[in-house]
This record gives C-alpha cells, structure tokens and sequence, in this order.
C-alpha cells in the first residue's frame, strides 16, 4: 500500500531553492515546484537521478513535478536551481511505490483548480503540485481541499505587487482504476496550473 511518509517546503527567491529533507533508502521522492522561472535542475546531496513527470505554463507561472523512485542513497537535501527570480518548492516522501504511471496538466484563472489523470491499478495515489500566481502581493495567500483530496504542505513567495504560492497534495488511494481528479481551492482569484503523475502501487 501506498503511503506518505514525510514533507517538507521552502520558498525562495534567487536562482536556486534547498529544501532540508530527511530521505530514507527506498522512498519515492516528489518534488512539486511553483515558478516565475524555468527549473534547470532538481537533485539530492545523495546523487539520487530525478525525472520531470510533468510540467505546466500559465502565463508567468511554471508547475513542476519532479520524482525519483525508490532512491537508493539518502540525502539530507534537494535543491532545486531555475532562471528567474522566485520559486516556492515542496518535497514529499511516499513508500510502497512500484513505478510511476501517467501524467496530466491543466491550467485556468479563478479561485478553482483540479488536475485530472487515468490511473491504471486499485490502490494507486495521484500526486498532484498546485501554484498559483496572484496580483495581491499579501501572504495571507492560502490553499484548501476537501476529502478526499488533502494538502500536505504549502508556502507563499510576495512582494508588493504580487503573490507566488504553491501547494503539494494527493487525492487519496484510488479503489478502483479510472479517472481520477485532485482538485484544490485558494483564497484569491489567481493564475494557477497544476501537474500531477501517478504513483502506482
């Protein structure tokens, strides 16, 4: 059975975003990423490889979704280098996770978001990363689903003109295979995307 086993989250704004993670040999590690920029590079202090699951523009906002699968070195960091000037980034890790299976994307403007994807076994758990891009420049800023969507760990990255938020959630363990859609809701009209892969149990 597939299971989350920890997270952690960062939001910084120079070129490159560490975020302090514990791993454990054998998790999957995703990495949910909200950018003004473009990621060049996610990785471990470990030389775990990472793959791009799949990746979302919105305007000004890019949506990431990196994972390395059953990692064999734990690392004690990852971080994450892009172009541009500001980058929110969550790590989530899951155990039980056999491969990795489809991916989707969308995009809109509004308080709204969902992502959905096929899933292909019982007991399968969608990973989804959420960002959002606002003109309120407040970090007031937040995410929120409902059941059985749920957010793990979210963050805001502001100015005085305007608010980067991201939010790293799943939509629970899919019974049965089919369309599976992981939606959130933020408290402010925003330019959002969201990426989300299948984690296949």
């Amino acid at each position: 059975m597939i299971s989350r086993r920890a997270g952690a989250i960062n939001a910084e704004g120079f070129f490159m975003t560490v975020v302090s993670f514990a791993e454990q040999i054998g998790d999957t590690i995703v990495v949910h990423v909200s950018t003004t920029g473009t990621v060049s590079s996610v990785a471990d202090d470990a030389g775990n490889p990472f793959s791009l699951g799949a990746s979302k523009t919105n305007g000004s906002i890019t949506v990431y979704t990196y994972y390395s699968r059953n990692i064999a070195r734990a690392g004690k960091n990852i971080v994450v280098h892009f172009g541009g000037v500001g980058a929110a980034v969550a790590v989530e890790a899951y155990t039980g996770v056999s491969a990795i299976g489809n991916s989707s994307s969308n995009s809109g403007t509004g308080e709204s978001a969902s992502v959905s994807v096929t899933t292909q076994d019982a007991n399968n758990v969608v990973a989804a990363t959420a960002g959002a891009l606002s003109s309120t420049g407040v970090l007031d800023t937040k995410w929120s689903a409902s059941s059985p969507n749920e957010i793990f760990d979210q963050d805001v990255l502001a100015d005085n003109t305007k608010t980067l938020s991201i939010a790293a959630l799943d939509g629970g363990t899919v019974a049965t295979p089919g369309t599976d859609t992981v939606a959130a809701s933020i408290n402010s009209s925003s330019t959002w995307a969201m990426t989300a892969i299948e984690l296949r149990s």
